[in-house]
């Protein structure tokens, strides 16, 4: 910020010259703008480049890498959620076998069937859709 307030006082410091060269028409005065301007115009550059773009930087890093941080978790539950639909459809498909060897009926709870309906289409999706890790 310090910064900031050298260039308002090389600004201000310029006024006096401008006012001078724009209603007497001194051209000594003008010159010392044009003089000031140049260096008003270094300070600002050098100014701008170092102090704003760090500052915008720092935080986009810092954005990126928990955006980053949140996919790659995001990634790893889908993961295990695949694991675990493909452990439930192959479970479901012991029993299933299991039990026509045995001759009995393959029964199923409400809640055993939806598990073994949204495994399998889980699966499906990410075989349809393709895995993004």
């Amino acid at each position: 910020m310090e910064k900031f307030e050298e260039l308002k006082t090389l600004v201000s410091s310029l006024e006096e010259d401008a006012i001078k060269f724009y209603e007497k028409r001194n051209k000594a005065a003008g010159t010392r703008v044009r003089k000031g301007c140049q260096e008003n115009k270094k300070s600002l550059s050098r100014y701008s480049c170092r102090s704003f773009t760090t500052k915008k930087c720092g935080n986009s890093n810092r954005v990126k890498k928990v955006y980053n941080m949140m996919i790659d978790i995001l990634n790893k539950i889908l993961l295990f959620l695949l694991f675990l639909s493909a452990v439930n459809i192959i479970r479901h498909s012991f029993f299933l076998l299991k039990s026509f060897k045995d001759g009995e009926r393959f029964v199923l709870n409400k809640g055993s069937l939806i598990v073994l309906g949204m495994s399998i289409s889980y699966i499906l999706l990410i075989i349809i859709d393709g895995i993004k890790l």
